[in-house]
């Protein structure tokens, strides 16, 4: 007999149940435009009133503006990815900085221990299983007039698509990359455990910055070519810094990029 699909409401319980081992609060919306953008709304509304932000997962079983880096929309269809955001209190400069480094390769290898080929990073936050896309990474932090601060962790995981269900061809999911295709529920606990173990943990850039670089799709001398802006940069990768930043070798001389995004 074929199970019942998940709905919003069933998926409460089976998250709440999920979540006794998970030492973030929760915050699980039916629908919201950007889960992101209420991190970032919750976050200056408690600093406004002086209230201390606590570890915070903010949860979507939709998003209608879904968003990636330089303000691209991020498809998120009711119950068939995992939308969410991780508010953190901003505790340092060095740790900010750690934040890209651990949050990737901590979702990186969650989702590589579901699938049956590993999953890879594309600087800068993309998830790759194969060469299409799994999921993505968005980080924002903002500091108050106080000196007081946060950082959200956005992180999309395409869960339950099946292949007429992707918005792009070069998208996947976890319905066709694991052999057993994890529970939403328990998915979401996990990811959200892991990354905030992770992020807790690193306290410097180089504490993490060699398994992101195993875990990189980029090989030595690749001929990337990296928008940055309204600029296009190309060269040959050589290699990525301690805070992992992208060192390109350009036809004018090394070149190292902070942000940007890979064609």
């Amino acid at each position: 007999m074929r199970a019942s699909p998940m709905t919003f409401e069933t998926s409460i319980q089976a998250v709440e149940e999920s979540w006794e081992a998970v030492s973030t609060d929760l915050v699980f919306l039916r629908r919201v435009d950007s889960t992101n953008r209420l991190a970032r709304q919750v976050a200056r509304e408690l600093e406004r009133d002086e209230v201390a932000i606590r570890a915070t997962l903010f949860l979507a079983w939709e998003q209608t503006m879904g968003r990636g880096r330089h303000g691209r929309s991020w498809e998120s269809p009711p119950g068939l990815g995992i939308y969410a955001t991780l508010l953190l209190p901003l505790v340092d400069r060095p740790w900010a900085r750690a934040l890209p480094l651990a949050a990737a390769v901590s979702l990186c290898e969650n989702v590589s221990g579901w699938c049956a080929a590993p999953c890879r990073v594309k600087w800068p936050n993309d998830l790759l299983v194969g060469d299409r896309k799994i999921g993505g990474i968005l980080i924002e932090s903002g500091v108050s007039g106080s000196g007081t601060g946060y950082a959200s962790v956005g992180f999309g995981v395409n869960h339950g698509h099946r292949e007429e269900d992707l918005p792009v061809e070069h998208a996947t999911s976890l319905r066709r990359e694991a052999p057993t295709l994890p529970g939403y529920a328990p998915a979401v606990a996990e990811l959200t455990r892991h990354l905030t173990a992770a992020v807790r943990s690193v306290s410097a850039p180089q504490d993490v910055i060699e398994r992101f670089r195993e875990l990189s799709v980029h090989e030595p001398g690749e001929t990337l070519t990296c928008r940055v802006g309204e600029e296009t940069v190309e060269g040959r990768f050589a290699r990525f810094t301690d805070d992992g930043f992208l060192v390109l070798q350009t036809a004018a001389g090394e070149r190292t990029l902070s942000a940007g995004d890979l064609a």
